[in-house]
């Protein structure tokens, strides 16, 4: 009964917003989600998707230790044609958000052309880099392009970062990063910029200090957690410094004075 009374209210709630937005405006993506969740709600048989996720190359320049992807050879990847095709065939079965990921994503050079086409079928593009690629002349695109962007971030420590990601490259990175916040900024772009952070046995124990450089140091926007399989007393460990967060107050004063804390949980982990 309860969930009947929320789909009720939901429903309505999206009728009022489009009566708002009127007839001939683009309905917001914000309704999408109200629609998408009321519809799987109520519909038993056929689910909508809400967010799409697509590996548009199998090749990546890093050689991280959790993963084998950088091992890949060219395969035989759907051109720029065969990639639209298949993003107007999400945007009909009622996705939202669509995700560009890899490999290495900019590794592919119709990349802005395809988030532009997924824009254009009324998807939110997304993209995961570890920003390598990234030049000055990208600054423009991904405002134009791109609502969010995730960026590989694990350690602040330029030898840990090797470790984990088999490259020199964290000084670089984090230069990309500081040109990227500055152009959005000058262009007032609304693209949100997230530190990806992969938990792992090697960079637990660091969690406090990458805080505070993805916020203080680089001003991003959100940073989100991933995790890996790591031992359980170096998980207790994790679990132990966080929770000293919670216990102190910290975590409400961390949401508080930086922009929110997005944490994704890998559920296989118990």
């Amino acid at each position: 009964m309860n969930r009947i009374i929320l789909i009720y209210i939901l429903i309505i709630l999206w009728e009022r917003l489009k009566c708002e937005e009127g007839k001939h405006m683009k309905k917001s993506h914000g309704l999408k989600f109200i629609e998408n969740y009321a519809y799987n709600h109520i519909v038993t048989s056929v689910k909508r998707p809400t967010y799409a996720y697509l590996k548009i190359t199998s090749l990546c320049n890093s050689r991280c230790n959790y993963c084998d992807m950088w091992k890949n050879k060219k395969e035989n990847e759907p051109n720029t044609e065969g990639w639209k095709r298949i993003i107007n065939d999400l945007a009909k079965i009622g996705a939202v958000t669509l995700t560009f990921s890899g490999g290495e994503p900019f590794l592919r050079s119709d990349l802005f052309e395809l988030a532009s086409h997924a824009k254009s079928q009324g998807l939110i593009p997304m993209v995961v880099t570890n920003l390598s690629l990234f030049n000055k002349d990208h600054i423009e695109k991904i405002a134009e392009n791109f609502d969010f962007i995730g960026i590989s971030l694990d350690t602040i420590h330029p030898e840990m970062y090797i470790e984990i990601r088999g490259k020199d490259w964290l000084e670089q990175i984090k230069q990309n990063i500081h040109l990227l916040m500055d152009g959005l900024s000058t262009l007032k772009a609304q693209t949100e910029v997230s530190a990806v952070v992969t938990i792992s046995n090697r960079n637990a124990d660091e969690i406090h200090e990458l805080i505070h450089m993805v916020f203080d140091e680089l001003n991003m926007d959100t940073i989100t957690f991933y995790w890996i399989q790591m031992v359980a007393r170096r998980q207790k460990n994790l679990c132990q410094h966080m929770s000293k967060y919670i216990m102190s107050n910290k975590l409400f004063w961390i949401i508080n004075h930086y922009t929110p804390l997005v944490i994704l949980y890998d559920t296989s982990i118990n």
